[in-house]
């Protein structure tokens, strides 16, 4: 059982698989006890503890770069908002590269909204569009 974002999740694995089902503790309606037990995997602190919410999987393999604007640069290096967080470069006019690896673009939106207009997706391009995206449609 775990906490993210104000909401408990139970995390469940499947027989055979190595993916973790995560389900939202008000919505289970009926439970069954059984005489079996649940063996965590051995990576599950790892993959708990490289998440900032409830959207991760096991498998963080997509490179994400951002650039912050100055005006939130401070911010940034004082506190780790996106998963494995790395400030590669400090810029001359104060703003910062960071670089990250997500699971699916879910995982950072709704971080990067939070800090919109200071934040810019650099890499990859289906999460620039995908933020671009998502703003036109508040314009209209």
């Amino acid at each position: 059982i775990i906490f993210f974002d104000g909401f408990w999740y139970l995390l469940a694995q499947v027989d055979g698989k190595e993916w973790i089902i995560k389900f939202r503790l008000e919505n289970i309606t009926n439970v069954v006890l059984l005489d079996e037990y649940f063996i965590p995997p051995r990576n599950l602190n790892t993959f708990l503890d490289q998440s900032v919410n409830i959207w991760f999987t096991e498998k963080r393999d997509k490179q994400v770069v951002l650039k912050v604007d100055k005006e939130a640069a401070k911010y940034f290096k004082q506190q780790v908002y996106f998963p494995l967080q790395k400030i590669t470069k400090e810029n001359v006019d104060g703003s910062l590269r960071i670089e990250t690896k997500i699971c699916h673009n879910e995982e950072i939106l709704r971080i990067i909204f939070r800090w919109i207009p200071y934040v810019h997706v650099v890499k990859p391009k289906d999460l620039k569009i995908e933020v671009e995206n998502i703003v036109k449609g508040y314009l209209k």
